[in-house]
């Protein structure tokens, strides 16, 4: 029963007012719920304490798990909303341990909502478990139908054999709206993946209406041992479904093997995408770190201040910061990627636009930015690097090989350096584009034909060749069809005249 204040005529409150609201809180903080150990779950692990959570379930009531070790037979399966929670993710242990009964996955399944805090999940796998022997089957150890939050809690998936098939640690999906919240926690992944999969999946599914109106993934650690796709946030089959707000802030990623997908979004429709402050420590080579892909934001797609190493042990994989489509704005601003180890790495799309970032590029073949960016650093290790770029302005680029190029064959497409710092080569890389170098200083090795435009403005070149040789007079028009050179752009003080 709850307390009401009463007032007398010349009102004044007759309890004092903080006394009631302290008392009023302690009432609502006794509200009845199903305590395990109470009802007789055994908390050492020993003993299963699969019929005691039935019970729970069948009360209707918040499960409350005290401090211990719970073990579970079988897999929890219900069309019930389940709220389950703990003492802190390190004293209240659940073990799900499966039986030789289980046929698709093993561990908690609910077709309605699920929330679940303060809990440490640990989900494992033997080659007793039937889906092991069935190639055409899917491990899912925790699926999720409705609004699901997982806070300040602990995923945890190992196997005790390897086996073909397609395993996913956590997957929640959707029927009609809904929000899904994974805050303050972590997934550890000791999973293989050889046909796909991964820790976290966020989506929809063929009987959906539409997406989450809000998907949250924040202040987490995302481990895996091996391949798969880290965090994947998408809408099944071609509906491209309407998704609320995606956020990914302060993830950390962690993996020592190669990876195909960090952190994903695609085929969907959205309000907006924010990832921010995530960080990622592949010791492998390098996937996708950020792929948005076929998607149709309202809003903008932001990427700020993330942080990316990538140590290659072989180049096997690319690397991309974002792959984009459809979106009105995406922003990439801030953070330091350090990337080694690829055959080929593309920092954006041409939908983006890149600032204030640092980018450390290794052994890696061929650097592509296909959009403007301002007032990066780009720092590469090889006098083999190939780094391409549309548009740069205010940019420090150290490096031995800067290349030009706004990878199309569009000929009214202008690539343009305004304010720069490089040091050898810059170039067209198709026929037709126009080059504008202004404000910029280092050395000029251009290496395009005559149908190429090419204008330079107030630079300080130490160097001014044509494939090697110097440009004198004489070679000037060789360089293109139109030349404009307004300004010094040597050393010496030579100014050639406009032609």
């Amino acid at each position: 029963m709850a307390y009401t204040r009463r007032n007398t005529t010349d009102g004044v409150t007759i309890m004092n007012k903080d006394l009631y609201d302290n008392l009023q809180d302690g009432i609502d903080n006794t509200k009845e719920v199903f305590n395990m150990f109470r009802h007789g779950a055994d908390i050492t692990g020993i003993n299963p304490c699969d019929s005691v959570f039935n019970q729970a379930l069948n009360s209707g009531l918040p499960i409350y798990f005290p401090k211990g070790i719970y073990s579970f037979k079988s897999k929890i399966d219900t069309t019930s909303s389940v709220i389950m929670y703990g003492d802190s993710k390190d004293n209240t242990i659940i073990n799900f341990l499966p039986s030789s009964t289980e046929q698709d996955f093993f561990g908690i399944f609910t077709v309605g909502n699920f929330y679940c805090k303060d809990l440490c999940i640990n989900l494992r796998v033997s080659k007793d478990c039937k889906f092991v022997n069935n190639s055409d089957s899917s491990g899912v150890f925790v699926i999720t139908h409705g609004t699901t939050h997982i806070i300040n809690s602990t995923i945890r998936t190992e196997e005790t054999e390897g086996y073909p098939v397609r395993l996913v640690t956590m997957w929640s999906f959707s029927d009609d709206g809904g929000e899904f919240i994974f805050k303050s926690s972590e997934i550890y992944d000791y999973l293989t993946y050889p046909i796909g999969g991964g820790p976290l999946f966020i989506s929809t599914s063929s009987s959906s209406l539409k997406g989450y109106d809000k998907v949250l993934v924040s202040d987490s650690l995302i481990y895996t041992e091996v391949q798969g796709e880290m965090l994947a946030c998408w809408s099944v089959g071609t509906k491209k479904l309407k998704f609320g707000t995606i956020e990914y802030s302060n993830v950390t990623f962690i993996t020592p093997n190669n990876r195909s997908m960090v952190a994903s979004i695609y085929d969907l429709s959205c309000h907006s995408v924010l990832v921010k402050n995530c960080k990622t420590i592949i010791e492998g080579s390098g996937g996708t770190f950020i792929s948005v892909r076929n998607v149709d934001s309202d809003l903008e797609v932001f990427i700020e201040d993330c942080y990316y190493i990538s140590k290659g042990k072989s180049k096997i994989s690319n690397f991309n910061i974002a792959l984009t489509s459809n979106t009105k704005k995406v922003v990439i601003k801030g953070g330091h990627y350090h990337i080694e180890g690829c055959l080929n790495a593309t920092i954006s799309s041409k939908e983006a636009e890149v600032s204030d970032c640092y980018f450390y590029i290794g052994d890696c073949d061929t650097i592509y930015t296909y959009s403007s960016i301002y007032r990066c650093v780009v720092e590469a290790g090889s006098f083999s690097n190939s780094i391409c770029y549309s548009s740069l302005y205010g940019c420090r680029i150290p490096v031995m090989v800067f290349a030009v190029g706004s990878g199309t064959t569009d000929p009214s497409r202008v690539t343009e350096i305004f304010d720069s710092d490089f040091i050898t080569e810059a170039f067209c890389q198709k026929i037709g584009e126009q080059l504008i170098i202004r404000n910029s200083k280092g050395g000029l090795n251009f290496r395009y034909g005559k149908s190429t435009y090419l204008y330079l403005f107030n630079n300080l070149f130490s160097v001014l060749r044509l494939q090697g040789v110097d440009i004198t007079e004489e070679t000037l028009p060789n360089i293109a069809t139109k030349v404009v050179s307004i300004g010094n752009f040597n050393l010496e003080g030579n100014s050639y005249p406009s032609t």
